[in-house]
């Protein structure tokens, strides 16, 4: 199961308002990339949504470059 899928399911515990900043922390302190952990860390007033989404943003911006060197290395 995916940690946005587990999100999902914990959304339907009673933990009310506390549910997300919760969610946010397991998430920072779960992350095996300390450039994206130091990212997250920094931003003010961080909420689960905005988490994420920066968390997709590095994601993709990761895939790009790796794909960039790729290209770059078989022009060569």
């Amino acid at each position: 199961m995916s940690f946005l899928q587990q999100v999902k399911i914990s959304k339907s515990c009673e933990f009310g308002e506390l549910a997300e900043s919760l969610i946010r922390d397991r998430l920072i302190c779960g992350m095996l990339d300390d450039t994206l952990r130091e990212r997250l860390l920094k931003e003010r007033d961080l909420n689960l949504g905005r988490a994420l989404e920066i968390c997709k943003i590095y994601e993709s911006a990761k895939e790009q470059v790796k794909n960039i060197s790729n290209s770059k290395s078989s022009k060569c």
